[in-house]
């Protein structure tokens, strides 16, 4: 689980793969503004993302491979830099 909010105002990539989470916090997406990739994939355990990963306003690349994620939040469409979203084996 992840549940604190780092201040990484310049973060542009953030790989979590394979780390056996379980749940992310809203809050931990709060103060990264500039991420352009994020790779949560083979988190076999993930299976939700909070509505606030809609704020990644930068991000291009979501990878949620491997993950038992079923539904999107319903603010991801509205990431228009979104250009590739990764969903094998949901």
């Amino acid at each position: 689980e992840i549940s604190c909010s780092p201040n990484c105002p310049n973060l542009s990539t953030l790989l979590l793969r394979k780390n056996k989470l379980a749940h992310i916090s809203g809050e931990f997406f709060q103060l990264m503004p500039a991420l352009v990739v994020l790779d949560l994939s083979q988190n076999k355990r993930l299976i939700g993302l909070p509505e606030e990963i809609c704020n990644l306003i930068s991000l291009h690349y979501l990878n949620l491979s491997h993950t038992r994620i079923k539904r999107l939040p319903v603010g991801l469409k509205e990431l228009k830099k979104l250009t590739d979203l990764n969903l094998e084996f949901c």
